[in-house]
């Protein structure tokens, strides 16, 4: 997979993606499926081409429906290995069994997706918090320093070539080693909008540091 496709998944979603999900009996915060089924179609093409999924019988209970969902992505000329989640939903009304199993696949899929890191926020407990009340407000990345701005700092500069990339083709590569390395990589990416995904932005403001320190040291 491609670093800018991995970015691209990873993106945050709008505020209104978001919604309070209380399907098993208490509150979560949750995400439209079709957000995740729009993010798959913009990072890998029309489902059917680019990406594609399949389910197998549902395990209808007495009060729960539970159904296997696999997602596979197109990657060049080959399909993916398939990525595969259990998906449930409670059977509110006995006649009602056919919107349970459609709320069971949508589930199964949007947590096959976040494997891909769609998502991930609510996963992890630190997405929007709408399901609790709190404030859904997050701080919005902020750009990297301007030249005139910028303030040499040896101490930050060797923190920022310690950092780390979170994923891609230089995975748990330090951005230092990458200088070295494939220096136009770290010029390519931070010539792109600073993440909002913590762990790429936090790579993002290193690479940004370091390239900027680098340049006034020659």
């Amino acid at each position: 997979m491609k670093d800018e496709q991995l970015l691209a998944l990873a993106m945050e979603f709008p505020a209104n993606a978001y919604e309070v999900d209380d399907s098993r009996g208490f509150k979560l915060t949750g995400i439209g499926g079709y957000w995740i089924i729009e993010r798959l179609n913009e990072v890998f093409g029309p489902c059917g081409e680019g990406w594609l999924y399949t389910v197998g019988v549902p395990d209808i209970r007495e009060n729960e429906v539970v159904l296997c969902v696999t997602l596979r992505f197109r990657s060049g000329d080959n399909w993916s290995e398939p990525i595969t989640a259990y998906g449930s939903s409670g059977i509110v009304k006995p006649n009602r069994v056919g919107d349970a199993i459609k709320a069971a696949m949508t589930d199964g899929l949007k947590k096959a997706a976040s494997m891909l890191g769609i998502a991930t926020d609510i996963y992890k407990g630190i997405g929007p918090p709408a399901a609790s009340g709190k404030s859904t407000t997050k701080t919005a990345p902020q750009p990297a320093p301007k030249p005139s701005d910028f303030v040499a700092d040896k101490a930050l500069f060797e923190a920022s070539g310690a950092t780390v990339f979170p994923g891609g083709k230089h995975e748990a590569e330090p951005v230092s080693s990458v200088y070295e390395a494939d220096k136009q990589y770290l010029e390519w990416f931070v010539g792109k909008d600073a993440p909002a995904h913590e762990g790429w932005h936090q790579a993002w403001d290193a690479t940004s540091y370091y390239l900027q320190y680098k340049a006034l040291a020659t």
